[in-house]
């Protein structure tokens, strides 16, 4: 498996200006690892890389879309997305209604809450940052059928679609397993690949991938996560909270 090399870090030579799309394969092997040993893992280092040309003074004026079904991002990820200060981005997340445990048995009815607690901490953290006016995270939801509130559909997308400052459709993408969660980052096996790409055909094909993930979608706040929270009472906040304490880091 080749490394894969940050330009802003490497004296390491590019590919040719003749190659149209290159892909570089990561992998999450964490649970192999001994103790003490290496976490023989690329994906934590390669997304990483990926994420620190946001924060480039060359790339002010890019633009960044981030998805997660189960919305946990990892340390590293979300200090990627926060210090990209001259960079705009939307994160794109499940509702309640379209998480795949809602109106599940207790424990596990409590993840689409505790989810939501989750994106409201981010979002905290984004008005912390100076980062409110750039960064915006927004809720997807199917209501296919009128008048029903979680219609069956659940969102489980997950990806990073970044686009250069000079450029209207992305040129780089993450494909693969990793929800990039601190669960995916410590605890699972996850295949990724970085996409890197000149051809205009597939730009905006991962243009009008970003399109239809948005279909369905409308902004959250800090104060309408909150509500959602709320609105099955104050028993039901506590122990969701009480829960998400105890189990955050494996989520």
């Amino acid at each position: 498996m080749a490394p894969l090399v940050n330009p802003a870090k490497s004296n390491a030579s590019l590919p040719s200006k003749s190659s149209v799309t290159l892909v570089y394969p990561l992998s999450q092997l964490a649970p192999f690892a001994a103790a003490g040993q290496d976490s023989l893992s690329t994906e934590t280092i390669g997304v990483g890389y990926v994420l620190d040309i946001l924060a480039e003074p060359a790339f002010k004026g890019g633009k960044w879309v981030f998805t997660a079904g189960y919305f946990n991002p990892s340390a590293g990820v979300k200090r990627g997305l926060l210090y990209g200060k001259s960079t705009t981005g939307t994160v794109i997340t499940a509702s309640a209604e379209a998480n795949g445990f809602f109106n599940a048995p207790n424990p596990s009815g409590y993840l689409p809450d505790a989810y939501m607690i989750l994106a409201r901490r981010f979002l905290e953290d984004i008005q912390r940052h100076g980062m409110g006016n750039a960064i915006k995270l927004v809720e997807w939801r199917h209501n296919g059928v009128p008048g029903v509130v979680g219609d069956g559909w659940t969102y489980h997308a997950k990806g990073i679609w970044i686009t250069a400052p000079d450029s209207k459709y992305p040129s780089l993408t993450l494909i693969g397993s990793s929800n990039f969660t601190r669960r995916s980052d410590q605890l699972d096996l996850e295949s990724t690949c970085v996409v890197v790409t000149k051809d205009p055909a597939l730009q905006q094909n991962l243009a009008k991938e970003i399109d239809n993930l948005k279909k369905y979608t409308s902004e959250s706040t800090i104060e309408s996560l909150n509500k959602l929270v709320a609105q099955h009472g104050w028993r039901r906040a506590m122990a969701v909270r009480m829960w998400l304490a105890f189990v955050g880091n494996k989520l």
